[in-house]
């Protein structure tokens, strides 16, 4: 990721890249943890899923343009 950043941009390219794996999945465990008191486990489990594999079409898509 760092390599096709200009070298004045790479910090903030790390930057936003350890805010989404780090700060995404903070997040995302207290939005599961609600949700599956309401609609149980599996469920919940299967949404993520859901919602994982539509983020990862998203970013493709995103970096192929």
């Amino acid at each position: 990721m760092q390599l096709h950043a200009k070298p004045d941009e790479r910090g903030k390219a790390v930057s936003l890249y350890i805010l989404a794996m780090h700060g995404g999945a903070a997040l995302g465990s207290l939005a599961s943890g609600g949700v599956i008191h309401l609609i149980g486990v599996r469920p919940t489990l299967f949404v993520d899923g859901i919602i994982a594999v539509v983020l990862q079409v998203v970013v493709a898509l995103f970096v192929a343009r």
